[in-house]
Order: C-alpha cells, then sequence, then structure tokens
C-alpha cells in the first residue's frame, strides 16, 4: 500500500487549524509555524518523487460507495 501523500497533503492545514482552536493564544504563532513547515515538508517530498515525462504519478484510487 502507497501512502496518500496528495490526501496528507490536503488535510495537514486542517488539522493545524483545529489545533489552533484548542490552543492558547501564546502558542498559537508556534503552532501555525510547525504546521507550515510540516506541510513545506510533505510538498517538498512530493516534488522529488514526481518525475518528468513520467505519466500519471501520486495517483489515489479509493471507492467512495462499495456497495454502488
Amino acid at each position: 500500500m502507497t501512502i496518500p501523500w496528495l490526501t496528507i497533503l490536503a488535510l495537514l492545514p486542517a488539522v493545524g487549524a483545529v489545533v489552533l482552536i484548542f490552543t492558547g493564544v501564546k502558542a498559537a504563532k508556534h503552532v501555525a509555524l510547525v504546521v507550515s513547515l510540516i506541510t513545506f515538508a510533505f510538498a517538498l517530498v512530493i516534488a522529488t518523487r514526481f518525475t518528468i515525462g513520467g505519466g500519471m504519478q501520486l495517483v489515489e484510487q479509493v471507492p467512495w460507495i462499495k456497495p454502488l
């Protein structure tokens, strides 16, 4: 099974926003910085895995409704 890189990249800022709701005002800057840096690191990993001319890459196929 492969790692769903694009899903993680899309959900990281949302998870960071939920964490920010529960943090205090003083820690908000630090939490936002850490989440931003983690998101940037994932984006760099995705960029390094991309090969030019490689066709469809980083594709995620997940069935939404299995009975149908």
